[in-house]
């Protein structure tokens, strides 16, 4: 949190007068007070949403803002931004999370449930996920603040209950507010809704990670042309031949001045790159001029 941010919450938080009297109600003023009293975390969140007597003279949570990780070692443990370690049997009950966070691969599928089970706000603006599966009720709580720009999904797959795979067209519901994208490649991941849903997103980002050869990598940018400023970058596998993508290349330059933003193709051995990035920076200036 920046220095002007902590300025401007400290003096909303003054100007911030707790009621004395509880609010008036079918309840008994006492049963107020009570519940105000012992309020567990959740609750007392809750309830300050309700009325202004709920609100409580202490955070009822512990706030943490930057880069949140929870990855695993000998023993799993959640790390803030300052450093300060909580085993995996002994995190805080009101954890508030903001900013970025990141999920690593975990030593037991059950800490990543157990560590989300202890958040009372999710606020976050980046989810970055490496070799997890997670739930889609997880996922669908971690993104719910509607203000999530980035998510990765590296070797991670969002599952239902049942252990079946979500599909990535169906995450972009939960994220509308989405502009950067990263995933990685499987069969049948992108389907014509998955097209669908990112031409009428807000996305000006997309990666796409370890393809194979069975990606059918020209019918999938030619059907992109339709968000033509959308940046995309294709990351293919060592093993895919790179002569169909030299090729390509090798068109795309020949062709001159693009009418959509030439991709990042990662696994060419062309010698048109260069060119390839001097197209990027004509049609990047076209587009700026345009703007103006």
């Amino acid at each position: 949190m920046s220095e002007e941010t902590k300025k401007d919450v400290k003096r909303i938080a003054s100007n911030i007068k707790i009621p004395k009297s509880s609010p008036q109600c079918r309840f008994p003023s006492d049963v107020l007070k009570h519940m105000k009293k012992k309020a567990s975390p959740k609750k007392a969140l809750k309830l300050m949403k309700l009325n202004k007597f709920f609100l409580q003279e202490k955070c009822p949570f512990i706030h943490f803002g930057g880069l949140t990780i929870f990855r695993d070692s000998v023993i799993p443990e959640f790390l803030a931004s300052k450093q300060k370690t909580y085993p995996i049997n002994n995190l805080p009950n009101n954890i508030g999370i903001g900013d970025a966070l990141i999920l690593r691969l975990l030593f037991k599928a059950e800490y990543l449930s157990h560590f989300i089970s202890k958040i009372i706000i999710c606020d976050i603006k980046q989810l970055i996920c490496y070799k997890l599966r997670i739930l889609y009720d997880e996922f669908k709580f971690l993104t719910s603040s509607g203000k999530v720009k980035k998510v990765e999904l590296e070797e991670t797959f969002v599952t239902s209950k049942k252990d079946e795979i979500i599909s990535y067209a169906e995450l972009l519901g939960l994220v509308p507010s989405l502009t950067h994208l990263k995933l990685d490649y499987y069969d049948d991941a992108i389907s014509q809704k998955f097209v669908e849903k990112i031409c009428a997103s807000n996305l000006e980002r997309l990666e796409l990670c370890r393809l194979t050869d069975e990606f059918d990598f020209e019918e999938f940018l030619t059907s992109m042309k339709r968000k033509p400023n959308l940046e995309i970058s294709l990351n293919f596998l060592k093993s895919v031949n790179g002569k169909k993508i030299d090729a390509y290349i090798d068109k795309l330059v020949a062709a001159g001045i693009p009418d959509s933003y030439p991709p990042y193709l990662r696994g060419s051995s062309s010698q048109n790159g260069f060119s390839l990035n001097r197209l990027r920076q004509i049609y990047q200036k076209s587009v700026l001029s345009h703007n103006k």
